[in-house]
């Protein structure tokens, strides 16, 4: 009897925008990991392709020997303006706006890249998953004529407030044209309901001076208007995490959440065959051969994440005073610019007693396995908020911006697997260090917390948001 042919599947292209930053790119990497792992009944294959402005194309280009990213993913570099293709990356969150738009006008070059693959494809169609940060490539998917979503990398709560600022201006808690609170400290509870208590100090936009708040205001504002268009938003956070999706259920664009995406543990396939690993810097592994010599849980590791990493020098040299003092084991990763606010002689005083180290970048998922770390002194970004929930460590939390406030929220009062740091005097350590470690019931709640963000049942549910978003797709992409 002859053996019937198993039906080719068809290929479906996925044009992936993410925004030029660790925190961001990471996840999106892992989605399109997601994308390669998926399992369904719709006979489609899926590949992603990567679409990067010139600038990060270089950086990730350099950065080969902290890469390691499935070949299958395809990374294709925007072109820049002929003057500025030597130029250096931006610098900051305005200037890497200001060069995002440029390439994604109508003029621009990404809307070239973009039809090129849509000429080319021969096969089930083009689609795309736009960072909402590149908001602006959303109206690029739109000229094109391709299917188009969005994609939120950060927690849940925080898309949410950003969705909430027209409700915000009507209930006269924020100035309708700088987004400045009209009462500091007012709260913002009602409107977000089953969510830990926040207030009009916990906006994402709160950021540096008045002038560079407004001017954050005015983004956000832009984005909340694009993502109004999108009929679908993946979000990198589990319903199990205490951020339901019954919030946008009958809203547009539709969530779907689809995480947490993060390392070594995407939703969809296992750990073995799924690891994507990335970063712009040098990590130095020879931190964790001194972890191997200290204590089980006796260490703090402290970390102020990729993006906002600076804390300023008083604050680095109130932390390593304290540190010195109180004679707790640390392993600190932090960049040598601001290393000259440690004390005068830290380091070397480190390399002759080997009670700390102080390192320029660190591989985290290691060091948050290991069994000789009991605490993390972090951020509170949301990529390092869920490694240390997959880890399941105690968190000290030290927020310094944007989301990372309301995250710091979910951490000590929604979750209470953590304890907020009012500053860095060797008083405020030692009290922080007391409440957290001393906790006898935060091991059971974070492993309860484990179960449901990242548990099986946790799982589920984002491979059926996964699923559900790729009908969606198809659906769309056939109706073109």
């Amino acid at each position: 009897m002859r053996k019937m042919k198993k039906k080719k599947k068809k290929v479906m292209t996925i044009l992936m925008v993410p925004y030029p930053a660790q925190g961001h790119l990471t996840p999106m990497l892992h989605l399109a990991s997601s994308f390669l792992h998926l399992h369904d009944d719709s006979h489609y294959t899926f590949a992603p392709v990567l679409l990067l402005p010139h600038f990060l194309h270089r950086q990730i280009s350099a950065a080969t020997t902290t890469t390691n990213v499935d070949p299958r993913i395809s990374l294709v570099p925007i072109p820049p303006p002929d003057e500025e293709e030597q130029s250096p990356p931006p610098g900051d969150f305005f200037a890497i706006d200001k060069a995002i738009e440029e390439i994604t006008t109508a003029a621009g070059q990404m809307e070239a890249v973009v039809r090129r693959h849509v000429i080319n494809d021969e096969d089930a169609g083009v689609c795309m998953v736009v960072d909402l940060l590149v908001s602006s490539a959303v109206d690029v998917a739109r000229r094109c004529d391709v299917p188009v979503a969005g994609f939120w990398p950060a927690a849940l709560l925080t898309y949410r407030l950003i969705a909430a600022i027209p409700r915000l201006v009507a209930a006269g808690l924020i100035h309708p044209h700088s987004g400045i609170p009209q009462h500091s400290g007012a709260p913002i509870g009602d409107l977000l309901p089953g969510q830990p208590p926040l207030s009009t100090d916990d906006l994402p936009w709160l950021i540096g001076s008045p002038a560079a708040r407004k001017a954050r205001f005015k983004f956000w504002t832009k984005t909340l208007n694009r993502s109004t268009t999108l009929q679908c938003l993946l979000v990198n956070s589990s319903p199990g995490g205490g951020q339901p999706d019954e919030f946008h259920q009958h809203q547009q664009p539709q969530v779907l959440q689809i995480g947490p995406l993060i390392s070594q543990q995407t939703p969809i396939a296992d750990n073995s065959s799924n690891h994507v690993t990335f970063s712009f810097w040098e990590q130095d592994s020879s931190c964790l051969q001194w972890l191997a010599t200290q204590k089980p849980n006796s260490v703090l590791y402290i970390s102020f994440g990729s993006w906002v990493g600076p804390i300023g020098e008083p604050k680095v040299r109130a932390l390593a005073t304290s540190l010195e003092a109180i004679g707790i084991p640390f392993l600190w990763v932090l960049g040598p610019t601001w290393r000259q606010g440690l004390p005068r002689g830290f380091e070397h005083d480190l390399s002759v007693s080997h009670r700390g180290r102080v390192v320029t970048w660190a591989p985290q998922m290691e060091v948050l396995r290991h069994g000789a770390v009991g605490c993390y002194l972090t951020h509170c970004g949301w990529n390092s908020t869920v490694e240390a929930v997959q880890c399941r460590k105690r968190m000290l939390c030290f927020p310094v911006a944007g989301d990372q406030f309301v995250n710091c929220r979910y951490i000590v009062e929604k979750w209470r697997v953590g304890v907020e740091l009012s500053g860095f005097g060797r008083q405020e350590l030692e009290e922080g260090l007391e409440k957290v470690m001393g906790d006898g019931e935060m091991n059971g709640k974070l492993e309860s917390l484990y179960e449901l963000s990242l548990g099986k049942e946790a799982k589920c549910s984002a491979i059926a948001n996964l699923n559900a978003f790729v009908h969606l797709l198809i659906g769309k992409t056939h109706d073109l």
